[in-house]
């Protein structure tokens, strides 16, 4: 029988009669509802873009049936039905489509919170397989799918929130509706809305779903921070934590606090640090906050977002204007060394590090070089001690390491300078960093032009200290013999093996271009061109032709040069002062 009324109705569709086929739907209520899976299987399908492209007549017949069957079937029925066909939406006129009829179902529903995580879940799962533009044949139609997909979404959930905040005004804690509904407006700030920052043509677009998403939250609850440590929480993966979460799995029901902690579950880390970034750097935002929260405590959680930004490629800028917003708020010099007690300080070194380094955005590197400064003029000189004992033990990079190496001198210098004076950088503590800043790992056979910038810029600081310090207040001159033996005499010889090597090189290349000047054969020309390599520091430098190959040849000479000419400056420094101590002995006698 059901089978019969269902073809019934199908028949009608297909001849896109809407009057008879609503008719015989109100003729026969109950077998409407019991027919219901079967009349939805042929409707959705007829609701596509193509559909309403080529046949229209169709469409129209389809939506005004579906329409029917929202208002006038039992929604507690209809509401199981379109979860389903949500999360396998074929386009977005399809989507959209069954979203608007969801929406009309749903706010006839009584109790929703039972309800609306099915429909969450279809609508997580469509948007998770939703391409990124970098995946499409068509990048820009696959960027206005998710903008208009997003935009759809915050229409579906707008009466909804509505409701969530009558809800709580009636009561004192937040409605079950309006915790779900604060979740979920999380969520959407994860993929892929998140990487759309880096395809929009239209920034003003982005910025205008961001400012939806984070406005409909403020109207759900009054403490947006509330969420602002669950990451951490899940990178510590605290003990009491993971106890408390296995409590509240089979009490889910019973408090605000286990179903905030609950849908945290599912919600990606990504999600909650793009959601707080946008409270924590706009302005607009952060006035709705409440203003009890330490700056430390915030810096703290934070942190943990910032490594996560900074991690991505698309979200790399976000993460660095982030980390920036929320340092201002630090006090210089006021983080002592036992918050590095937490890995996550140091960590974020390393995170600032690649970008400075690995960034194909010149305007991303700088900004990371001056987000690096900042950041490490929140420590005090102890904890900083500590950072740049870390970073030379962690990092290779030998610019990176030229750049911490002068940070190491410009504490040197404070320490120095200080009333009283500040020993943290004098003494033993520099004669550990110093050894680990003047070594050469293969002695003199080691590639002193691959880390030229850290040599050079060690011998500079080595200068500096001679002459600066005549008084011996740093320890310095207690360490000419370990600089001479393992660092002075071996660099000597290995910048030496260095040229030589770069001198027969040079030489090499200018033979073969004098030999090839007599070769009239072009296409013999430019293979031996391509033939001809050269390695510089260790990488191998692009195709190019022989008298670009022998400039550059010219170039690491020279700059090996420029470092001899500085070691040289360095044992006269300390040559000047074995005579001095010499003639003051010879006065004692």
């Amino acid at each position: 029988m059901t089978e019969v009324f269902i073809s019934r109705v199908i028949d009608l569709l297909d001849k896109c009669k809407t009057a008879e086929a609503i008719q015989v739907l109100k003729e026969d209520h109950l077998m409407t509802e019991n027919s219901l899976c079967g009349i939805m299987s042929a409707i959705v399908p007829n609701l596509t873009s193509s559909v309403l492209q080529h046949h229209k007549a169709m469409f129209d017949c389809c939506l005004n049936v579906l329409t029917f069957l929202t208002e006038n079937c039992e929604p507690t029925i209809a509401i199981i039905e379109f979860p389903r066909y949500l999360k396998q939406a074929s386009d977005h006129v399809n989507f959209c489509t069954i979203l608007g009829a969801m929406q009309t179902c749903l706010m006839l529903v009584r109790n929703k919170s039972k309800t609306i995580d099915w429909y969450f879940d279809a609508i997580k799962m469509y948007l998770e397989d939703l391409p990124l533009p970098d995946e499409a044949d068509d990048p820009e139609a696959a960027n206005d799918r998710i903008v208009n997909t997003y935009k759809a979404i915050i229409v579906f959930l707008e009466p909804l929130v509505q409701e969530a905040i009558d809800i709580n005004s009636k009561q004192e804690k937040e409605s079950l509706l309006g915790t779900r509904l604060l979740s979920f407006f999380i969520f959407l700030c994860g993929k892929p809305f998140c990487c759309l920052n880096k395809y929009i043509s239209e920034e003003i677009t982005y910025k205008e779903i961001a400012d939806n998403i984070v406005t409909q939250t403020l109207y759900l609850t009054g403490d947006i921070l509330y969420f602002l440590d669950i990451v951490s929480k899940r990178q510590r993966e605290s003990t009491h934590v993971k106890t408390l979460r296995k409590y509240l799995k089979t009490n889910i029901e019973s408090s605000f606090c286990s179903t905030i902690l609950d849908w945290s579950q599912n919600i990606s880390n990504m999600a909650y640090a793009n959601f707080y970034f946008y409270i924590i750097t706009q302005e607009n935002y952060w006035i709705n906050v409440p203003q009890i929260y330490n700056s430390y405590y915030i810096l703290e959680t934070c942190a943990y977002f910032f490594k996560i930004l900074l991690s991505e490629d698309y979200s790399i800028s976000t993460g660095l204007i982030f980390m920036e917003s929320v340092i201002k708020r630090i006090s210089f010099r006021s983080l002592d060394s036992e918050v590095l007690s937490l890995e996550i300080y140091t960590e974020l070194f390393q995170s600032i590090a690649k970008v400075m380094i690995y960034s194909n955005s010149d305007e991303q590197r700088k900004k990371a070089v001056r987000i690096f400064q900042n950041y490490i003029e929140i420590f005090n000189m102890q904890a900083r001690y500590i950072i740049i004992l870390y970073l030379y033990e962690n990092i290779e990079h030998s610019g990176l390491l030229s750049f911490i190496t002068g940070i190491f001198k410009s504490s040197i210098i404070e320490c120095l300078d200080s009333t009283p004076r500040n020993p943290q950088f004098l003494g033993k503590n520099m004669e550990l960093l110093l050894k680990k800043i003047c070594n050469l790992s293969h002695g003199s056979s080691s590639d002193v032009v691959e880390i030229s910038d850290e040599i050079i810029t060690a011998l500079n600081l080595l200068r500096f200290l001679f002459i600066r310090d005549k008084n011996n207040e740093t320890g310095i001159w207690n360490m000419i013999d370990i600089l001479k033996t393992n660092y002075l005499n071996p660099l000597r010889e290995g910048i030496d093996l260095c040229r030589a090597h770069w001198r027969v090189k040079k030489k090499d290349l200018e033979q073969q271009k004098k030999d090839l000047a007599k070769n009239q054969d072009y296409s013999k020309l430019m293979k031996a061109h391509m033939e001809v390599t050269l390695t510089v520091g260790g990488e191998q430098l692009p195709v190019m032709p022989l008298h670009e190959k022998i400039s550059v040849c010219y170039q690491v000479i020279n700059g090996l040069d420029v470092m001899e000419s500085i070691l040289i400056r360095v044992n006269e420094c300390i040559d000047m002062n074995e005579k001095l101590v010499e003639k003051s002995d010879e006065c004692i006698t």
